[in-house]
């Protein structure tokens, strides 16, 4: 038997809520997108649509071995993840090629920091919007320590899900937009594991 079930996070969690624990982490998202990030707009995106629909559009790239290797190695002399890097590489690419200075992409967040939420099953991912603001004298080291600095924010201000900081920072709204965020970025690293070889096992990939 669990020792926790999901039912008994939940409560928790409302309760931290109710007691003003996690005012300090609102007040830092307030502070972050207060002031009302502007959208993205991607040149070669399609025409938007007048009314809300889940449908989006995925772009998904795999780097080989070697990439990898390299992106790893340049990320930990830079004392950063992975995911920052690309971040930062992403958001360089979209101030060129969108003309945008302001840029706010959203990260998923497994948030499982507790060990005894490990073993439960239910809902933790959390969504964290990163926001990267550049200038034309900054250079690309510039970009990533700033981009590091502010992920380390946010994942220490992880607890609020992110419908309530929506709540809290009040964008413009559009019909044919997400609020905050447009772009939704995710580093799986899981898919360059390596296939297990043991013997009589055939392993897929699903």
């Amino acid at each position: 038997a669990l020792p926790i079930q999901y039912r008994d996070y939940a409560t928790w969690q409302r309760r931290r809520f109710e007691e003003g624990a996690l005012d300090g982490e609102l007040e830092y998202w307030q502070g972050q997108l207060g002031d009302d990030p502007p959208h993205l707009d991607i040149p070669t995106s399609k025409r938007r649509p007048a009314r809300p629909t889940a449908r989006a559009g995925r772009v998904s790239i795999t780097l080989d071995d070697l990439k990898t290797a390299e992106l790893t190695e340049f990320a930990a002399s830079a004392a950063m993840t992975p995911t920052m890097v690309s971040l930062a590489s992403i958001g360089a690419a979209l101030n060129r090629f969108a003309g945008t200075a302001d840029i706010v992409i959203g990260v998923p967040s497994a948030d499982r920091a507790w060990s005894k939420t490990s073993p439960l099953i239910g809902f933790f991912v959390n969504t964290l919007p990163i926001r990267m603001k550049m200038s034309r004298d900054m250079s690309f080291s510039d970009l990533l320590a700033q981009v590091k600095q502010t992920s380390l924010d946010a994942y220490a201000n992880r607890e609020i899900p992110f419908e309530r900081v929506v709540q809290a920072v009040e964008p413009t709204r559009d019909p044919g937009r997400n609020p905050v965020f447009q772009l939704m970025f995710q580093y799986n690293q899981e898919a360059f594991r390596r296939p297990l070889d043991l013997p009589d096992v055939e392993e897929e990939q699903i």
